[in-house]
């Protein structure tokens, strides 16, 4: 309890001694805040444009004024190929539809081929075997066996 208390004003003195601090040093006048000095400083100087110094404003301006007719352009053919592009995914999406839709229709073909060629098999099966069948009455009718 008393190693509590001790801490405590320790640390109630070290927080006391900086504000004083902090307050000494906002208050002098030594301290880097805004004075009248540093306010006079801030005010706008008139600008002084020599011949030379106008040519290239005016050189610059026209740079500019070309440069951003460049942008606009490179932002036209952008969009120009972005839709483009958007396009041909649309139109290679419609192709693989289409082959996938073509691959259904193979694969359904190729199914009902294969159930039509069993029925046909089993037909041929069931004549052969109506074949055997009246080709034994007829041995066995005519006595031949």
């Amino acid at each position: 309890m008393r190693n509590d208390y001790a801490n405590w004003t320790r640390n109630a003195w070290l927080v006391s001694v900086r504000l004083i601090l902090c307050l000494a040093m906002l208050y002098s006048t030594n301290s880097t805040g805004c004075t009248m000095d540093s306010l006079k400083r801030l005010d706008p100087k008139p600008i002084r444009l020599t011949e030379a110094g106008a040519r290239q404003v005016l050189k610059d301006k026209a740079d500019l004024i070309l440069l951003i007719g460049k942008v606009q352009s490179q932002d036209t053919l952008l969009a120009q190929q972005q839709q483009a592009l958007t396009s041909q995914g649309q139109t290679i999406k419609q192709l693989n539809e289409g082959k996938q839709q073509e691959k259904n229709r193979v694969t359904t073909a190729q199914s009902q081929t294969d159930a039509y060629r069993k029925k046909l098999r089993a037909a041929r099966l069931e004549n052969w075997i109506t074949r055997g069948a009246v080709l034994l009455y007829v041995v066995v009718r005519l006595k031949l066996i």
